[in-house]
């Protein structure tokens, strides 16, 4: 990928300047460097005769997985360095990061030839890519991607992070169009603003924000939380482990719609609890209409007014919706055989619903309160 264009600005070399450096290749008499690789486009080899290399020369502080041998050359801050030599070391070198390898340790002598300028960055324009504005994230997957144009030569340096108006010290992933930032201190459960600045040296600047929540789910149960009819609830909400997760992660960016699926699982897992219990199972039976009618509600009115047929697309995505959280319920045989059983028990009962316009009423939250 090429950056901005580059003008040389030789200097008469009066002097060598030596310096040691690892590289992360295997090969002796090559080497490799730093992160995202990046070619300096009008940096060209014919204006350093000293360099083989075959076209431009490679920003040092952006390149991965490219060999170079002797003789071969890098821009490192504007200064252009050749690859003096490389060798192999057996003892423990002063300097580092260095690499061991089937031959001991690679290292690679550097020779600074010259200086070159680099045109300024006139605009920056970067976009959050996650997490979501208003969504939800794990404690343990807090990246914060961002993107930008393509080869516009960002590097960690140029990039602030702010939680809540305070910058916070971040380990980053840079890339030629994206970089990924993790805090260095994981955030706690709660709820966050989070702004990211990208300066170029120029001074010309670009920043974003989201809010967000930190929440702390519990581990993915896997097969263990099939075990027993009524699974893992390791934080004993009420709801199974799998099921919480499920419904957290399904809607990130409506507090309402989760509420409303927890009191469907709740009432769903009530259910299969006293399924030999004919009382219990009517009562359950009522609790599982009530969730159904939060659940309507919820759905129907989630985005605002809407006209009737609007109003009837909305009532079957949360039909669908409870379909697919009783089938993630109902994932073993013995669950799908006590649901039967409960069902059983409600043969001959007559149920009342709720009007349509009080069913706001059968939410055992209050959705006003929730903020989307």
């Amino acid at each position: 990928m090429f950056a901005r264009s580059r003008a040389v600005s030789m200097l008469s070399v009066t002097f060598l300047t030596l310096l040691f450096s690892a590289c992360t290749s295997g090969v002796t008499g090559a080497a490799s460097l730093g992160n995202t690789a990046r070619q300096v486009q009008s940096v060209t080899v014919a204006a350093f005769p000293q360099c083989t290399n075959d076209g431009a020369l490679i920003d040092y502080d952006n390149t991965a997985g490219i060999s170079y041998v002797e003789n071969s050359c890098v821009v490192r801050n504007g200064l252009v360095f050749r690859a003096k030599r490389t060798f192999v070391t057996n003892g423990n070198p002063s300097w580092s990061p260095y690499v061991v390898n089937n031959q001991g340790r690679l290292a690679v002598l550097w020779e600074w030839l010259g200086e070159v300028e680099t045109a300024p960055v006139t605009a920056v324009d970067i976009t959050i890519t996650a997490p979501p504005n208003a969504g939800l994230v794990e404690r343990t997957q807090q990246d914060i991607i961002f993107s930008y144009e393509d080869g516009l030569g960002v590097t960690q340096s140029w990039i602030q992070i702010t939680v809540n108006g305070n910058a916070v010290p971040v380990v980053c992933n840079v890339g030629d169009a994206e970089t990924s930032c993790l805090p260095a201190d994981p955030l706690p459960a709660g709820e966050y603003t989070v702004g990211v600045t990208v300066t170029a040296p120029s001074g010309v600047s670009d920043s974003e924000q989201v809010m967000y929540s930190v929440i702390d789910l519990p581990p993915d149960p896997g097969e263990a939380g099939k075990a027993t009819l009524l699974g893992i609830d390791s934080d004993n909400d009420g709801v199974r482990d799998d099921i919480q997760r499920y419904i957290a992660l399904t809607y990130p960016d409506s507090a309402k719609k989760r509420a409303a699926l927890r009191q469907d699982a709740k009432a769903m897992n009530d259910a299969l609890e006293d399924a030999d219990d004919k009382r219990a199972s009517i009562n359950n039976a009522y609790k599982m209409n009530r969730a159904q009618e939060c659940g309507d509600f919820i759905w129907e009115n989630f985005g605002g007014p809407a006209d009737p047929l609007e109003k009837e697309i909305r009532f079957m995505e949360v039909v669908n919706e409870r379909k697919k959280l009783l089938a993630r319920f109902l994932n073993t045989q013995e669950r799908s055989s006590i649901y039967l059983d409960f069902d059983a028990q409600l043969g001959g009962e007559v149920f009342s619903t709720t009007p349509l316009e009080l069913e706001y009423r059968s939410c055992e939250f209050d959705p006003d309160a929730l903020p989307n």
